[in-house]
């Protein structure tokens, strides 16, 4: 517990780090204190790890990470494909785990286009060959 009042502005070190977490000259002859902090700022060039959870008729069930580019054929795929027990690939079911942020939206949206009375024509580069005029909410 301090004693004394000290007024002495707060001091700033800058360490580097070099590849491989190797710290530079002044971060190898700096020593902590108590009450020191420590902020590590997010590289710019940091993107978080998404993963997917595969489970059912595949070769190897398991997480697996995935970029953002990817299909769900190519996580199949990652996943030693589908085991001969398919006999109906076109029945498989792709099931997404919703988030409470994820479906609070969904429900402002169903509620928003219940509560309308005019539906919203669904926009071109949404439709398909089978559409003769689709709606959506």
């Amino acid at each position: 517990m301090a004693t004394q009042y000290n007024d002495s502005e707060a001091k700033v070190f800058e360490i580097t780090l070099e590849n491989g977490l190797a710290l530079d000259d002044n971060g190898k002859k700096f020593v902590l204190e108590p009450f020191d902090e420590i902020i590590v700022r997010r590289s710019p060039a940091y993107i978080k790890q998404s993963f997917i959870s595969v489970e059912g008729e595949v070769v190897f069930q398991g997480t697996y990470n995935i970029s953002s580019n990817m299909r769900l054929s190519d996580v199949v795929e990652k996943a030693g494909g589908l085991t001969h027990l398919i006999l109906y690939v076109k029945g498989a079911q792709l099931r997404r785990r919703l988030s409470d942020a994820d479906i609070a939206k969904l429900e402002a949206k169903v509620r928003m286009a219940q509560s309308s009375s005019e539906r919203i024509p669904c926009p071109p580069d949404r439709r398909t060959d089978n559409d003769v005029l689709p709606l959506w909410p």
